[in-house]
């Protein structure tokens, strides 16, 4: 594994790490079975993530995975639209950071199955992370029910994207590989766990120390309790909060929803989170 380094302050390169997603990925391939997802799959996944990687992380949002996306999807392109901005990746996955994904009318040809659902939940995180304490996230730009046309929400999206960026925001997935085939469960925890350990120890860590932020927030208890370790021994102040699918009350979501906004605007404020593990 090569070594990084990081300055505060100081713009950062791009990071490369495409052979160790290699090597990563013949690792988490046995411990996923023969449904593994192709090392092309975590090419894009990876490029459409440092596209909006900050200049200088402040904050990673740390969750546990992207959702499975097939070869054949991975051909679905976005139309090449007029507002889509100079290297952004083209090519369809299903990760938040794709504004295709979830957004049929955008790509060449629109997916039938599994279903284009997209994550709203995580648009809605990604909104709170901006929001000032005590106000409530405006999240009608971005939703298909309160604004019907898919290149006005498009534009909503790309400007909460680029917001996020210049104010440090980062979303990183503690697997390189997917662990949620939509309409199936997920692995048996033993699977989970070892799949997040190699990936962390091949991939995630490296760039983790590389990104050097000031705070990590896990989107997830299961995350935060199986890298706890590992998260500990960067030194890096982080805490977790309940994933968005949790059985929570309404109060206690806007609560997590709050706490976005609180370290995002701060990050020391991660230090003052309960933790959940």
């Amino acid at each position: 594994m090569r070594a990084f380094t990081a300055e505060l302050g100081v713009r950062q390169p791009p990071i490369s790490l495409n052979q160790d997603l290699g090597a990563t990925h013949r690792e988490v391939v046995p411990l996923i079975g023969a449904g593994a997802e192709p090392l092309d799959i975590l090419h894009a996944v990876e490029a459409h993530r440092q596209y909006w990687r900050p200049d200088r992380v402040r904050v990673v949002l740390f969750a546990e995975s992207h959702v499975y996306t097939t070869a054949s999807e991975l051909a679905h392109r976005l139309r090449p639209l007029a507002e889509l901005p100079t290297g952004l990746p083209r090519e369809f996955v299903r990760l938040v950071y794709n504004v295709g994904y979830g957004e049929n009318q955008l790509l060449e040809q629109p997916i039938a199955a599994p279903r284009n659902s997209g994550t709203p939940q995580y648009w809605k995180i990604f909104q709170s992370c901006l929001t000032p304490a005590g106000t409530v996230p405006d999240c009608a730009p971005l939703q298909p029910s309160r604004t019907s046309d898919a290149r006005s929400r498009l534009r909503a999206k790309l400007r909460l994207l680029m917001n996020l960026k210049s104010n440090g925001v980062w979303l990183v997935d503690a697997s390189v590989a997917a662990l949620y085939v939509p309409g199936q469960s997920k692995p048996a925890p033993n699977v989970r766990q070892a799949v997040l350990e190699a990936s962390w120890h091949g991939y995630i860590g490296a760039m983790l120390r590389a990104a050097a932020p000031e705070a990590i927030l896990c989107i997830g208890v299961g995350v935060a309790r199986s890298l706890k370790r590992q998260l500990d021994q960067l030194a890096i102040p982080w805490a977790g909060v309940h994933q968005p699918q949790a059985h929570l009350s309404s109060e206690e979501h806007a609560r997590i929803h709050a706490t976005y906004g609180a370290v995002c605007a701060d990050p020391r404020y991660v230090e003052s989170i309960p933790s959940v593990v």
